[in-house]
């Protein structure tokens, strides 16, 4: 059943896919609109950002800073919720796609120019590279802390042990 619609053609926003902040805003991935997406349900007020490149896999940390990968720019920004800045960027990744941060605040981002999932720390340093294999995509943490990547390019899923940066688990 749903429960409420926006629309959100006020600001050139297509959605392709979204996280909520531990305040209840919404922050959305616009893909092909080359901005960030904010929504604060209370009010319903909508505002963009633009990034000069596309908005593709998004990452939230405990500290207020959303991570997103740009896809076919090649960049991984930091974002600030709170004074709504980019607080960094850096280029050079092969098409990065899917983000997610572990609890100790690093960065990890499914490489999908490569066969790899990058490891950055929360100021952008990159501390591993691990190969998963074809066209990784998507990644996310589980339960236990440990990260999880799809491929699009094959039939495999791989679990890396952030412990050790090693693959533990492929099927």
């Amino acid at each position: 059943r749903i429960l409420l619609t926006n629309d959100v053609s006020s600001v050139n926003h297509t959605s392709y896919g979204a996280v909520i902040d531990a305040r209840g805003i919404l922050w959305g991935a616009s893909l092909d609109r080359n901005h960030l997406f904010r929504m604060d349900p209370a009010d319903h007020s909508m505002k963009v950002f633009p990034m000069g490149h596309n908005v593709y896999g998004l990452g939230l940390d405990r500290n207020q800073r959303l991570f997103f990968s740009g896809g076919g720019s090649g960049t991984l920004t930091r974002f600030n919720l709170l004074t709504e800045q980019v607080e960094w960027e850096i280029g050079g990744l092969s098409t990065p796609r899917g983000v997610a941060v572990t609890d100790d605040g690093d960065v990890w981002v499914a490489n999908s120019g490569s066969t790899t999932v990058l490891r950055y720390n929360n100021e952008g340093r990159l501390k591993a590279t691990i190969q998963v294999g074809n066209t990784p995509t998507g990644v996310s943490v589980d339960a236990d802390g440990k990260v999880w990547a799809v491929n699009n390019g094959d039939e495999y899923i791989s679990r890396i042990d952030p412990a050790t940066d090693k693959v533990v688990l492929a099927k």
